[in-house]
């Protein structure tokens, strides 16, 4: 016990003269002084964008021992010169690191990934997006830095001092013991599941606001290399897949639903960012989605759906849709699993006879449709090769949403029947900067007016993305109109989604809505449409109850007589009491919207009693989404439905 004692003394000691060499250094030296204090500027600014709260100091001592750490390092390089270049450089990948997450944070909410280089050939196609999320206070970032490096020239030009091979060994072991020591008292902080959730970095901004920006990094590194990795499913894991894929097929039970559109032929429009809120919205007395508006008064219009995709955005929304299983939440689907083995709605319509492609206006290359599809199971993609279109019908990404309906309805007439067909559209992405091609014509082709905007600024990106959402409306009634007259409706269903949402500002979001809201009711708010339609339908249904697109599959599937044993969704026809999960921990279940890196939430029942909204309420629900994340990433990770079907001996589900 006295040899113990001793020891923790001895490290006391230790810590206490090594931070009193490295405060002298600090202030005896004004290059170490402003490298030091440049070096913790982009860390608030971060903190500040991300309305992380100040307060976290186990992030204060991560970064200590990064900061720290770095100048160690550079106090190995003797040559005064080199050891100031290197110091400039170290500063610039800093500033840079921090920005491009500050980026990335304002559209995704999340941190950069490692894993996400492989979608470094996707930058030209949304370099337009990303240049509209920039604002004034980016270009002070930057002149923040500017002042930093030239400080540091100054001081590094100026400075008389000549470090000794002695001193230079002092200075750095003073660094290097004093970030040790920073990282061994981070790591006394620590909890069991604070460490699960460093490892599974599910919620990104809690890693980064705990951790640092640095330590979530290094994170990241060690999960994306560890994705590179052939893994073997442990037996825990591969017994957690099976239980629940049986709990989830003991609640699977016809319906009245139950084949009731059996070899019809199915259209889906995946409607590029059109938002739930649209629907049945007006704006200076227009209605802003006409045709959107009857389309789902005539079917069954699903009003409280949720996208749930990840960093792959409308891919995501794809694969989710057609798998009923969540995205990863590091990387992209679409480009890191592209060789796994999904059970999908084409898969298991071609089974019955049906021909199985996709339609979209752009490169077939963009997110590897072009690899992932015929691994979700469409026979044939028609990509932008396969499109017709001059210049002036060309809007952001590709076709306008209008010439690439009508030449898609002659691929539809052209193919063997029954169909399944998916048509991507386009026309509605951001930036929404093409206004001058939002034009719509009434029935005697001439032009209608443009839309208004009412209290919102006619230049902002809102204001664009109405009338842009409003073209896409249009450009929607009129394929209806044209299958109409082709007489191609009488034994199709046709089936509607937002891929996911605009991102909008949240003070435009304020002027529609009629009032101010913080994050969480922001995301709360951020649904997409989901109706399905077909003449057959004789009593048009809302249906409130809240939905992810993981529930997509198996409603649509019931209808069409065909069912997946692998579904994490449900069909909406068959459950009371459905909960969406999203992989970064959020989760709603009809009463409040859990933000799981705020640790707070948001009511969406107004007539709910509050006093239900218990911890255990909260701990409980958080428990059953903790597993749908899971299994989700256990089926992702290790093909694990392949591999269930590689087993000789399978287990009965």
């Amino acid at each position: 016990m006295k040899k113990s004692s001793n020891i923790f003394k001895r490290l006391i000691s230790i810590i206490a003269n090594s931070l009193t060499d490295t405060v002298e250094y600090i202030s005896e030296d004004h290059v170490i002084k402003v490298y030091l204090i440049f070096s913790i500027i982009p860390h608030l600014i971060l903190k500040i964008y991300t309305e992380m709260y100040f307060s976290t100091l186990r992030s204060f001592f991560y970064n200590s021992f990064w900061v720290l750490s770095i100048l160690g390092v550079a106090y190995f390089i003797k040559n005064k010169k080199i050891r100031n270049a290197a110091l400039i450089f170290f500063l610039f990948i800093s500033y840079a690191l921090v920005f491009t997450n500050i980026m990335y944070y304002k559209w995704y909410e999340s941190f950069t990934s490692l894993s996400l280089i492989s979608q470094l050939g996707q930058l030209d196609d949304v370099s337009d997006g990303a240049a509209a999320i920039l604002r004034p206070f980016d270009v002070i970032y930057w002149l923040i830095f500017i002042t930093g490096i030239i400080l540091l020239s100054v001081y590094a030009i100026n400075s008389k001092k000549e470090y000794s091979a002695t001193t230079l060994k002092k200075i750095r072991t003073a660094f290097l013991r004093t970030g040790l020591s920073m990282l061994i008292i981070g790591l006394c902080t620590l909890s069991g599941k604070q460490v699960s959730r460093l490892y599974k970095l599910w919620n990104r901004p809690y890693v980064v606001e705990n951790y640092g920006i640095y330590t979530y990094h290094m994170s990241d590194l060690f999960k994306s290399v560890g994705m590179l990795r052939t893994q073997d499913v442990s037996e825990t894991d591969y017994e957690r897949f099976i239980q629940f894929v049986r709990n989830q097929n003991k609640e699977h039970t016809t319906n009245g639903m139950t084949n009731k559109f059996k070899g019809k032929n199915v259209i889906v429009i995946h409607a590029e960012s059109v938002e739930q809120f649209l629907v049945n919205r007006t704006i200076d007395d227009q209605e802003i989605t006409p045709y959107l508006n009857q389309f789902a008064s005539e079917g069954y219009y699903f009003s409280n759906m949720y996208s749930q995709e990840s960093v792959g955005t409308s891919s995501d929304t794809e694969f989710t849709f057609n798998t009923s299983l969540l995205p990863v939440n590091n990387g992209t689907i679409f480009l890191t699993h592209f060789n796994n083995n999904y059970v999908t709605t084409p898969k298991l319509l071609k089974e019955e006879g049906y021909f199985t492609m996709s339609m979209h206006g752009n490169n077939g290359s963009f997110w590897n449709r072009d690899i992932m599809h015929p691994s979700l199971g469409y026979d044939i993609l028609l990509d932008r090769d396969f499109y017709h279109a001059e210049p002036e019908d060309l809007v952001g990404f590709g076709i306008n949403d209008y010439k690439f309906y009508m030449q898609s309805i002659e691929y539809l007439k052209a193919s063997n029947e029954p169909y399944y067909a998916t048509l991507i559209t386009l026309t509605n992405h951001t930036p929404f900067a093409d206004v001058d091609k939002y034009t719509t014509y009434d029935e005697e082709g001439m032009p209608e007016p443009e839309l208004t905007c009412g209290e919102l600024e006619s230049t902002s990106i809102t204001c664009n993305y109405l009338k842009s959402a409003h073209y896409a409306d249009w450009a929607f009634g009129q394929f209806l109109l044209k299958l109409e007259e082709s007489r191609m409706l009488d034994e199709t269903i046709v089936v509607l989604y937002g891929d996911h949402p605009a991102n909008l500002p949240i003070d435009d979001m304020e002027v529609l809505i009629g009032h101010e809201m913080d994050r969480i009711e922001y995301k709360a708010r951020q649904k997409v449409p989901f109706i399905i339609w077909s003449k057959d339908i004789k009593a048009p249904r809302t249906i409130d109850s809240p939905m992810g697109m993981v529930d997509a599959a198996p409603t649509i599937q019931n209808m069409l007589g065909i069912h997946n044993l692998f579904s994490l969704g449900n069909d909406m026809f068959n459950v009371n009491d459905n909960l969406v999960v999203f992989n970064n921990g959020d989760w709603t279940d009809g009463n409040i919207y859990y933000d799981d890196f705020r640790d707070d939430y948001y009511i969406t029942n107004d007539e709910i009693d509050e006093s239900v909204i218990t911890e255990e309420y909260i701990e409980k629900r958080k428990k059953e989404a903790s597993n749908v994340i899971d299994i989700s990433n256990i089926i992702n990770k290790y093909d694990i439905i392949e591999y269930y079907y590689d087993l000789k001996d399978k287990v009965k589900i």
